[in-house]
This record gives structure tokens, C-alpha cells and sequence, in this order.
């Protein structure tokens, strides 16, 4: 997930290991202590399914400039 968010994306990712549940950080965007330095802009995680927890359901939100030259990406990776 990670190795395709970045080259799809351009997203910095960090693996955070098992000790953390083995979440991935996804930013997006520079961020400060106040959060993402870019307005309308957003940061994530990932984390692997857990099928002992009820109604997991992901949340993805992108947007892109020009969206089939993104589709084109996505296919490619």
C-alpha cells in the first residue's frame, strides 16, 4: 500500500511497526504542530483489518488536477 500511494500520489509514507499495530502514516502535505500548513489539506493512516472489530469500513478522499492522467498511475502501479 504504501509503495503505491507513493508513486501513484507522491505521498510520504512511514511504516510504524508491529509495536504500533503496523499503521502506515500517509502525509499528504507539510505539516507543523497545528497541523497541515496547506488549507483543505489532509494527512491519514492505514491500518491492516482487524475481522474481531465490527463495521470497518475505509474512508478515501483525493483530489486531483487532472484525473485520468491519476487513473492512468493507479493502473500502472
Amino acid at each position: 500500500m504504501a509503495r503505491v500511494y507513493q508513486a501513484v500520489f507522491k505521498w510520504d509514507t512511514a511504516g510504524l511497526g508491529a509495536d504500533m499495530g503496523r499503521y502506515v502514516l500517509a502525509a499528504t502535505t507539510e505539516s507543523d504542530r497545528a497541523g497541515p500548513k496547506r488549507p483543505g489539506a489532509i494527512n491519514g493512516d492505514s491500518c491492516k483489518d482487524n475481522f474481531d472489530w465490527p463495521a470497518q469500513h475505509p474512508g478515501i478522499v483525493i483530489a486531483f488536477e487532472h484525473i485520468r492522467e491519476a487513473m492512468l498511475r493507479v493502473t500502472d502501479n
